[in-house]
């Protein structure tokens, strides 16, 4: 009874000593009352987990201008208690710039601290920082979901021991410009965990030496967990997209995954077991493979390559790549071996060149390789079949026949689906019965869908090999997005028991409103959605019609993809209107296709000679701005070009030449005598002032127009609208003002 009571005095103790609490964010600033700071400050200081949900919807501007590093400034968010960050479909805003001699923006060939002639405007930290360094950590989880990031260094250093979940999670455009250290998205410290799930990660840049700079990395880790992800355009192949080092009994699962143009695995350590299931990797639709694109297991455990698609463009390495001296795509470097089941494995050309890499390479002792009688590895002139049989020890490897559709040159964003599409007839095709159950090495749990969400068991009891099931349902694509419009390709559904199909609908709402359908003749497998609304993110999906429009005549419906179509950009109409040392620009607001605006950038240069300075605006409803500071007698060349939804806008352009004639802020030194009306005005322009005096009225530019004395009503109905200069002499003085013309 005496133990029973100090449990429960134990508990009580425990629990009025922690009390989780949630922290709405409400500002659009990172700090300050009501800030992400703030939250991330009071949740630290609170001991146990709590909860920071943001209001739904809500746009953070995380722009740290003329950011310094060092220390916890590395970091925007420090988090060192367990907490979960639930942004509610809202977004974190960085803002990277950079200016090359050119006036050109954000040029990604050469990180801007090491390019000659860049000026950099505005730098970004690294995201968060999980847990403590240097400190055990193990108390700490951190979870983050329903969050967009964009423009940060990186995304996030987890300390010893801490564990960072992911979940819907994007992150866009992380280029790591601090002082051009090259550093990947994630990395994990001893003990350190990460869990990803339902995100995408797309547009990184490191600058990194090729296959060193890793975009998700760890150094005597646990786990890594990946499942439902998209990895699009990081680093271009030049890093690996992970390369892991884990302790003992650690492990590396990715399931139902894309993987393109973003670099390889490269697995080492003491991780137990690493398995890649259900997913696709594609090293790029037109290039070499790179450094960083090659699969290599250097772990002691095995690596399980299940029902997955590999496809690399061709097998010939580029310069980086030859110069480490890989031999192989596919690499067994360490005491673990690659296990590949129900997998294709292929190139979308082949070469005959001598300097070809194997696609499966052993350094390692004993075998490293093995291979079920439902994997298909394409043969090359250094590997034939009989070579790739005797290192899988699979006599009866798939080998022959024709496998994908290749080569192909892809037409879609995303050009994977294209990529790896099953031959028919080919040798992919309803190839493994539906007993055979693919299984989630994450929980367990049998997989239905392929990784592009269509069933992975067609109507016959079928899947196929690889990670793309062609079958009764379409496989749909995006294809070109363009103003208004969205286009769209799908595949032919298979085995349709001979019933011709008469049709296909497509099937297309605003994403949580009602939809609408157009159908398509049967002998199109494009089509293109027009009068969509820019700006607006729709979803899409095709099912094939065997009869009449009925349900029970429709075939399975497609996957699901979703597009924000977008109008053309238009440059802003820029007046230049010169004065004493300074030049006031006015302009109209541009044209934006339906994108969300950002900021403005105003740019300006002696003409014919070099870059002055820059002005950023981040209001769009301002359209002034008057540069001071300005030699009189230099002509200057003004660009101004808007950012809305990353995208740079053409540029409008004047040029004017400030002259101490030209001073337009000083007629109010008359103290009141002298007044003129309207302004703006239309046809005629009154001046009041009793004494006598000479009025001239130039264009923007210096050109006299009307040279008039004492005339105290200036007809102005001929002129077209503008600005124009104003100029009032008394006796030895001349005062001068802007005057818009309607």
């Amino acid at each position: 009874m005496k133990k029973q009571l100090l449990i429960l005095v134990t508990l009580f103790c425990i629990q009025i000593g922690y009390s989780q609490t949630t922290y709405t964010v409400t500002s659009t600033s990172k700090d300050g009352p009501g800030s992400i700071n703030e939250a991330i400050d009071l949740a630290n200081s609170n001991a146990g987990a709590d909860i920071i949900e943001f209001t739904p919807g809500l746009q953070i501007d995380a722009t740290h201008l003329f950011y310094i590093p060092g220390g916890l400034a590395d970091y925007m968010l420090n988090i060192t208690e367990s907490v979960t960050i639930d942004g509610k479909g809202g977004a974190l805003i960085g803002s990277q710039r950079w200016i090359n001699p050119s006036g050109e923006w954000n040029s990604l060939n050469n990180c801007p601290s090491r390019a000659t002639g860049e000026s950099i405007l505005a730098s970004m930290p690294n995201f968060m920082q999980v847990g403590t360094i240097n400190v055990d950590n193990t108390a700490i989880t951190v979870t983050v979901k329903n969050l967009s990031i964009e423009q940060f260094n990186s995304i996030a250093k987890v300390r010893e021991n801490a564990v960072l979940e992911f979940e819907n999670f994007n992150a866009d455009k992380i280029w790591s410009t601090l002082n051009c250290n090259s550093r990947g998205l994630l990395s994990a410290d001893a003990g350190a965990s990460i869990s990803i799930k339902n995100s995408q990660f797309i547009n990184t840049v490191n600058w990194g030496v090729p296959a060193t700079t890793s975009e998700i990395s760890s150094s005597n880790a646990g786990d890594l967990t990946i499942e439902n992800t998209l990895f699009y355009n990081n680093n271009g192949g030049n890093q690996f997209a992970i390369s892991w080092d884990g302790q003992p009994n650690s492990k590396v699962n990715i399931v139902s995954s894309r993987f393109m143009l973003s670099g390889g695995m490269f697995i080492s350590g003491s991780v137990s077991v690493s398995n890649f299931v259900n997913s696709i990797w594609v090293n790029e639709d037109d290039s070499n493979p790179k450094s960083g694109d090659r699969i290599i297991n250097s772990a002691s455990g095995d690596m399980n390559i299940t029902a997955s698609s590999l496809m690399w463009n061709n097998n010939f390495c580029d310069g980086e790549c030859q110069s480490q001296l890989s031999e192989s795509l596919i690499e067994r470097r360490g005491a673990g071996k690659i296990n590949f089941k129900e997998s294709a494995i292929g190139l979308n050309n082949t070469s005959g060149l001598a300097t070809l890499l194997n696609t499966l390479g052993n350094t390692g002792t004993g075998a490293g390789f093995t291979a079920d009688t439902e994997t298909w590895i394409q043969p090359t002139t250094n590997q034939d079949v009989a070579a790739l049989r005797a290192i899988t020890f699979q006599p009866v490897l798939r080998s022959n026949g024709t496998a994908f559709n290749s080569p192909v040159v892809p037409s879609t964003l995303y050009f994977d689906a294209e990529m790896v599409t099953p031959a028919f007839p080919g040798e992919l095709i309803d190839i493994i019965p539906a007993t055979s159950v693919l299984t989630n090495p994450i929980n367990s749990t049998p997989i239905t869908l392929d990784v592009f969400g269509n069933a992975r068991n067609d109507a016959n009891g079928l899947r196929d090999i690889g990670a793309f099931q062609l079958g009764l349902a379409p496989a749909l694509s995006l294809g070109t997005i363009t103003d208004g419009s969205v286009g769209l390709s799908w595949t032919e559904p298979l085995h349709h028991a001979g019933i011709a199909i008469l049709n296909y609908r497509i099937t297309y709402s605003e994403v949580g409103g009602f939809g609408d359908f157009v159908d398509v003749p049967s002998t199109d497998l494009t089509t293109t959605i027009t009068g969509l609304t820019n700006g607006v993110e729709y979803e899409f999906s095709v099912q094939a019609n065997y009869g009449a429009i009925t349900p029970g005549n429709l075939g399975p419906q497609s996957n699901t993809v979703s597009a924000t179509p977008y109008g053309t950009m238009t440059a802003p109409a820029v007046t230049a209107t010169p004065g004493n040392t300074e030049v006031t620009l006015s302009w109209n607001a541009p044209d934006l296709g339906g994108r969300t605006f950002q900021l403005l950038n105003i740019l300006w240069f002696e003409q014919g000679g070099d870059f002055v300075d820059v002005h950023t605006i981040y209001d769009i409803n301002e359209t002034t701005y008057t540069v001071t500071g300005l030699t009189n007698g230099t002509t200057y060349d003004f660009k101004i070009s808007a950012k809305a939804s990353e995208k740079v806008g053409p540029t409008g352009t004047a040029s004017a030449t400030p002259d101490t004639g030209l001073g337009i802020d000083d007629l109010d030194l008359l103290n009141g005598k002298l007044s003129y009306y309207p302004n703006p005005v239309n046809d005629y322009l009154h001046i009041n002032l009793e004494e006598q005096f000479q009025a001239r009225l130039y264009s923007i530019n210096g050109v006299l127009l009307i040279d008039a004395k004492s005339e105290k009503t200036i007809d102005i109905s001929n002129f077209t609208s503008g600005t124009y200069i104003l100029q009032i002499q008394v006796e030895d003085k001349t005062y001068s003002g802007k005057i818009l013309k309607k």
